[in-house]
């Protein structure tokens, strides 16, 4: 399920992304996600951090 069609309520807070998400039973939960985590800047260039496992760190950048 994309982002857009399952939040409402969306703000922005610094680094810190607000939303109410719809669940699988169709109910509406706060979430809230620290963009510093999960994004970076890579000489200009959008960088996702990705944890796949507890001990290991991925980095993707976004668009080549």
């Amino acid at each position: 399920m994309s982002f857009h069609q399952s939040a409402e309520d969306i703000t922005l807070d610094g680094s810190t992304l607000r939303a109410r998400l719809r669940n699988v039973d169709g109910e509406w939960v706060d979430a809230e996600l620290n963009l510093d985590e999960v994004l970076g800047n890579n000489n200009g260039k959008p960088l996702a951090v990705i944890n796949t496992t507890r001990s290991s760190l991925h980095m993707y950048t976004c668009f080549e």
